[in-house]
């Protein structure tokens, strides 16, 4: 709210010191008859002079709500340069397309008042949207990035829209000229930097929130890949006035799997819950402390753009081969039993051989290997180069000590995934994980395994060996 707020103060101030400015000068604001021609070089500088106030008004909000002197000063230069080109642009086809409009609205004041009404305040409102929709955009190029790029182009045609309608209602109200176009201009401001800033607020995807510290309750949206945390005053997320915080002190990186801070070695450190981290993947709720800060991230479900859960029921693939091969493991099968090398013995088959000392039965059975020759190779990730033998019919993956095989991949879920044996056939089952399990590019809950299968956990990649 507070950003709203200001977003719409100072769009309107903006807008209001322009009117200031050009009201005195005839040449600009000379009222003109309906049909007359268009002075379209008064037009447009007076449309470059208003998108331009309009551009510092939100530049210098910017600014002063990140609390950087830095940033406020190229914010307020970088706001006048893309207001005066954005509001260039939008009133030559804002006006290309009112000027028309309007005074066929005029001509029917003979026929009907209620449609001439009607379509100028069509008009009005077409007009100033385009040129909201220019600005809005312009704004959104201050931070170099195409979600503020869009967010602007949304809310600034949305603000432009309401703040033509208002104008046009104030003029048949009031009918003076002075004063509508003071009273519109202030409008259509407010109404542009609050579109902006509601825009942000309704299509944010992830960002983070001041919870403790110098500007307690700020909120920084997360709209690039890289977002540098520090007391640099370009620092996306400005943590000012603690010498103990790095100029770049942390990273939050947006990766196809989420969000991850990146501790950038600082002595201070950082901590996620009350942990010192290097890196660690981020969830919603997570506290992030760093030196006498306190932050709090937060996430919208579905905002990265990762395949969604699926339960797959995969045929086992069925490559060619000769006849009387395997065409999983290229073994010849038994030609009593069926069995191959990449075969499962069913129950009673396991060795049947006595449990060493102090392990039960069963314990043992589940640690009997099930699969001779079947193992995971990392192929992409941290543990690159490894290679991971399926130590029996149940085998638990995951980051914690303890698993039977453990990835160290901070990425990884703690548990992470079963695989197991299911009628005959290896399969992999996902515990939860906060990255998923993918299964040659597909995303599953549980899915079959076979020699060649690729796995993915987190980051780190698997293929499925028979050797």
């Amino acid at each position: 709210m507070k950003r709203v707020l200001l977003n719409m103060a100072a769009g309107a101030l903006g807008a209001l010191v322009i009117w200031l400015i050009a009201e005195p000068i005839p040449w600009l604001t000379m009222d003109l008859p309906p049909g007359a021609p268009i002075n379209y070089t008064a037009q447009l500088v007076l449309g470059a002079l208003v998108g331009a106030g309009i551009g510092v008004g939100l530049g210098a909000a910017e600014g002063i709500y990140r609390g950087s002197s830095v940033q406020l000063t190229r914010n307020v230069a970088m706001g006048a340069a893309t207001g005066l080109a954005g509001g260039t642009i939008g009133i030559y086809f804002g006006q290309a397309i009112f000027g028309p409009l309007y005074s066929f609205g005029h001509g029917l004041e003979h026929t009907s008042l209620a449609a001439s009404f009607a379509v100028q305040l069509v008009a009005r409102a077409v007009g100033w949207a385009l040129m909201g929709l220019f600005m809005g955009a312009a704004q959104g190029l201050l931070t170099a990035s195409s979600q503020k790029v869009r967010n602007g182009l949304i809310g600034g045609l949305a603000g432009g829209a309401i703040g033509g309608f208002l104008f046009q209602m104030l003029w048949e109200v009031v009918r003076v000229p002075a004063f509508s176009r003071a009273i519109g201009f202030t409008t259509v401001g407010a109404a542009i930097g609050l579109g902006i800033a509601t825009a942000d607020a309704l299509l944010k995807q992830a960002w983070v929130r001041v919870m403790l510290g110098r500007n307690e309750g700020n909120e920084y949206i997360l709209t690039k890949d890289l977002s540098v945390i520090g007391r640099d005053e370009l620092a996306d997320i400005g943590l000012f006035g603690d010498r103990s915080v790095g100029l770049q002190h942390a990273f939050i990186r947006r990766t196809p799997l989420g969000y991850v801070l990146q501790d950038a070695g600082n002595s201070t450190g950082t901590k996620v819950n009350g942990v010192p981290i290097s890196e660690r993947p981020l969830s919603d709720g997570d506290v992030i402390d760093i030196g006498s800060f306190r932050l709090e991230f937060h996430e919208k479900a579905g905002r990265v753009p990762v395949a969604r859960p699926v339960d797959v029921s995969r045929p086992a693939p069925s490559p060619a081969a000769p006849p009387g091969v395997c065409p999983y493991c290229g073994s010849v099968p038994d030609p009593v039993t069926g069995a191959c090398l990449c075969s499962v013995p069913a129950a009673g088959q396991l060795s049947a051989s006595p449990p060493p000392a102090g392990v039960s039965p069963a314990t043992a059975a589940v640690a009997a290997p099930i699969r001779s020759g079947i193992r995971l190779r990392c192929v992409a990730g941290p543990c690159a180069g490894q290679s991971f033998p399926i130590p029996g019919a149940l085998a638990r993956i995951g980051r914690e000590p303890g698993q039977d095989i453990v990835v160290s991949d901070p990425t990884v879920s703690r548990h992470h995934a079963i695989i197991r044996e299911e009628g005959g056939r290896l399969t992999i089952t996902d515990e939860g994980s906060a990255n998923g399990t993918f299964v040659n590019g597909t995303r599953v809950t549980s899915s079959a395994l076979a020699p060649g299968d690729e796995v993915r956990l987190g980051t780190s990649v698997f293929r499925v060996e028979a050797s």
